[in-house]
């Protein structure tokens, strides 16, 4: 390995002189030609201590115990102009311009949070202490995911330039757990109240409580994406509209297909808006949910919002029974727990008629318990009709193997007979002792 240093000498009116400064001469293995670098100092000691560590710094980097030069360099750009022109390059993919002032917003609000000035200053550590600040009264685990979202989206597009994302080991945070704002689904009585008192615009809330289309993408639809006058209507729902970036022909119940025919007039175009007369803001919304008697916020602090008519859809789909696969197929989800659990409002399933539905209590065979003075229950024995034989054998095909015959009567409990039931069930008793 070729490493020393010199003074550089050059022809000054026909006279040669030796520069002021020293500069180094160094050749590592494997390089097929020597670098000359420039190292600006008189003192030849000074210049041989900064030579050795020009040296070491380059043999780290091709060992990839350090950063390169090109990534140094980059580290040190500014991270409002990089944020600028990854948001640049998010528009140019075509994505969806409210997504990307979103994304612009956060990014910013991190930077001026963390006090971010160069790329060098993003770093896992900062990012959890501005995380660890935010009141958890105020900012929920959702919204602090999405930030850690589009803050590892931004590293992850850095790490061509910088060679690392300090975002790779930062994890996000339970959001399944209590939601900061909660929600709940309109009552059937609540929700034909809010549309008949809306007018014309209570087809927006039909479409919206019977489809799982949001309010963004509603007023997106166009009436080429309308296909009411088959027998299977539905409406297509356009990748470029879909929160998911996904087409799906969302199916119309019959009726809701007739109201969307009798909006639509002689004159619209397929590229017309379906309801961009009908769309209502949040004053308008509130303002009818006034007018049908709907509290905004009820006793339990659960919102009434817009976005309640989509989780009003997700409910009335669970009380159907329906295959978790269908519901989650309709609501165009790929997380179960989000049908579930998030847009299921379990304060309207049925539970207290699941309750009752109980076999135990609807069994005609069992009488009501009595107390025994012992503290044991008891039941009077049920007579046995003449038609029915005590035992059953393959050879009776008048009851199933799964219904139990009644004997004339129980076993005495001082005989020490281990059968204290009244039952003879065919399918335990006839059951192999081995398995």
């Amino acid at each position: 390995m070729i490493c020393f240093v010199f003074k550089p000498r050059r022809r000054v009116d026909g006279k040669v002189r030796p520069s002021r400064t020293w500069s180094g001469k160094f050749q590592l293995p494997g390089d097929s030609k020597s670098t000359v670098a420039p190292l600006g100092v008189t003192d030849k000691q000074v210049a041989q201590e900064k030579l050795r560590e020009m040296v070491r710094a380059i043999e780290r980097e091709r060992a990839g115990l350090s950063p390169t030069r090109k990534e140094q360099n980059a580290a040190k750009q500014s991270v409002e102009k990089s944020i600028a022109e990854y948001i640049g390059i998010k528009r140019g993919q075509r994505c969806d311009e409210k997504y990307v002032r979103e994304l612009e917003l956060k990014l910013l609000r991190l930077m001026r949070a963390c006090k971010w000035s160069t790329l060098r200053d993003i770093t896992a550590s900062s990012f959890e202490a501005w995380r660890a600040r935010q009141p958890q009264e105020k900012v929920s685990a959702k919204t602090l995911n999405e930030y850690r979202a589009a803050l590892s989206g931004f590293c992850k597009w850095l790490e061509a330039r910088t060679g690392c994302n300090p975002m790779r080991s930062v994890g996000s945070i339970k959001a399944l757990g209590d939601p900061r704002r909660k929600r709940r689904a309109f009552t059937p009585a609540e929700l034909w109240r809010l549309v008949s008192v809306a007018g014309d615009r209570g087809v927006v809330y039909l479409v919206a409580a019977f489809t799982d289309l949001r309010r963004g993408e509603l007023s997106k639809i166009e009436w080429r994406d309308v296909h009411v006058d088959g027998t299977q209507p539905y409406i297509s729902v356009r990748s470029s509209i879909s929160k998911n970036a996904k087409s799906v022909a969302q199916p119309l119940p019959p009726k809701i297909a007739a109201a969307i025919r009798q909006c639509r007039r002689g004159d619209v175009g397929p590229h017309d808006l379906v309801f961009k007369r009908l769309m209502s803001d949040m004053n308008r919304f509130r303002a009818d949910l006034t007018a049908a008697g709907i509290a905004f916020v009820d006793e339990k602090g659960e919102r009434a919002d817009f976005h309640s008519l989509r989780k009003t859809f997700a409910t009335e789909l669970a009380k159907l029974n329906l295959p978790l696969r269908v519901a989650m197929e309709l609501m165009r989800h790929s997380d179960p727990n989000l049908t579930t659990k998030i847009y299921t409002d379990a304060g309207m399933l049925p539970i207290w008629d699941a309750v009752g539905a109980l076999p135990m209590f609807n069994d005609t065979q069992i009488d009501t318990p009595k107390l025994v003075e012992h503290g044991q229950t008891a039941s009077s024995p049920v007579p046995l009709e003449s038609s029915i034989k005590n035992s059953l054998g393959p050879e009776d095909k008048r009851l199933s193997q799964l219904e139990n015959a009644s004997v004339q009567k129980s076993p005495d409990s001082r005989s020490g007979s281990r059968g204290r039931i009244r039952t003879y069930d065919q399918s335990v008793n006839s059951r192999p002792l081995y398995h």
